[in-house]
């Protein structure tokens, strides 16, 4: 029940700032010219006030039970990130979804979680809560790369020692757009 929802809109060309209106002073909200996803998640981090720091990109969903598992999984972890099972919402014509791949952290490989995230492992994040002190660890988010950002940071994560728990349950929906991601746009960049 005690969270804070910091919104950066990243230069958007649509109907954002109208809707965010809507919201009332119910979020923190802050407009700047497109400077791609990592500054929006630097500026967000630094606007944060709260112990822990969960990112949510703007076509992803966090389940109603998300924010409290993950809260309760890390307490008492200084470094922690906690990492929930998600659900990927394939877009199959515009504005319908259907409920494909399920994705869940590789339970035994993450008792090494630099080899698991070089193996292949990833977490979009929306699946994934962060405590304050592995994000000041780590320094941010790496606002050159314009794609894999998400894999980097937890990679980074690993390396500077975070303790990872694992929730077994889905919290999170990774929604897969009809148009391509940056990420799914070229395959040589990714």
């Amino acid at each position: 029940a005690d969270f804070e929802v910091i919104v950066i809109d990243d230069g958007s060309t649509d109907g954002t700032r109208h809707i965010l209106k809507e919201f009332g002073d119910r979020l923190r909200v802050v407009s700047t010219e497109n400077r791609g996803v990592s500054a929006a998640r630097n500026l967000g981090t630094k606007m944060a006030l709260g112990a822990l720091i969960q990112y949510l990109d703007a076509d992803d969903l966090l389940r109603p039970n998300a924010l409290a598992s993950r809260v309760q999984a890390l307490k008492g972890f200084v470094y922690g990130v906690a990492l929930s099972e998600w659900q990927e919402m394939r877009e199959t014509a515009p504005g319908q979804y259907h409920f494909s791949a399920h994705g869940r952290p590789n339970f035994d490989a993450l008792a090494d979680p630099e080899e698991s995230i070089f193996a292949g492992f990833w977490a979009p994040p929306a699946a994934v809560m962060y405590t304050r002190e592995i994000v000041a660890r780590i320094g941010g988010w790496n606002e050159k790369l314009p794609v894999i950002q998400d894999a980097r940071f937890l990679l980074d994560a690993a390396f500077c020692g975070a303790q990872f728990i694992v929730i077994p349950e889905i919290s999170a929906d990774y929604r897969i757009a009809l148009q391509a991601s940056l990420s799914r746009q070229s395959r040589a960049k990714f």
